[in-house]
């Protein structure tokens, strides 16, 4: 008979460790929002719920970021949408730092969880200006229409979801980033920017259980 062996999983390894809390359901969204970090958590996610991982188990989103690039962010909160329609409860679990395009992807969640001393930015869309490239004025016209087009996006979500008035979260933005931690957070308009603030959310709980 051929010996057979058992493989043990080294939990120092970074890799071993996301790969177990996948199988539990928990995705992790650190980094800038940027085409890699978007396919590969849209490519993750659809392909766990067509593998039936979240038959019994909600999907736990634990993110981190600092925003990112536009597109990408709304294709990962397209996504989240598209799971939660599907009726896959997704808690997105705020740690550390959910700032710009971060801020608007928290709000796809089934719930919104942050941590304590978790630190939230909203602020109107920005653009980056090449001075050394000659541009017609209405390639920029076009160019301040489309920004002008997915900031009302972006701002729309956030207003939605949070029950501030689309104008009056504009004008709050218009001179200044707009920061507040955890509590503020939980008190941002009339639903709030997250839903709960807990050090330790039931679904982290959950996904740690059993682990060795």
């Amino acid at each position: 008979m051929e010996p057979t062996t058992k493989r043990i999983v080294q939990l120092d390894s970074g890799d071993e460790k996301e790969e177990i809390l996948a199988r539990r359901g928990v995705f992790f969204l650190q980094h800038e929002i940027e085409d890699c970090s978007s396919y590969m958590f849209c490519n993750e996610a659809i392909g766990s719920k067509l593998n039936g991982c979240f038959k019994e188990r909600s999907m736990t989103v634990v993110l981190n970021t600092p925003g990112g690039n536009i597109q990408h962010g709304l294709a990962i909160y397209d996504t989240i949408r598209m799971l939660v329609a599907s009726g896959t409860d997704v808690h997105v679990v705020g740690l550390g730092l959910v700032a710009s395009m971060g801020t608007v992807i928290m709000q796809a969640a089934s719930r919104r969880i942050a941590t304590p001393y978790t630190q939230f930015l909203v602020h109107q869309l920005s653009m980056t200006i090449d001075y050394y490239k000659s541009e017609e004025v209405t390639e920029v016209e076009e160019r301040a229409n489309e920004a002008k087009r997915l900031n009302d996006i972006v701002m729309g979500i956030i207003a939605d979801h949070t029950g501030v008035g689309l104008e009056e979260l504009k004008s709050r933005c218009t001179k200044k980033n707009l920061w507040m931690g955890a509590e503020a957070a939980l008190k941002f308009g009339s639903k709030g920017l997250i839903d709960e603030v807990a050090e330790l959310p039931a679904c982290i709980a959950r996904a740690f259980k059993d682990v060795p």
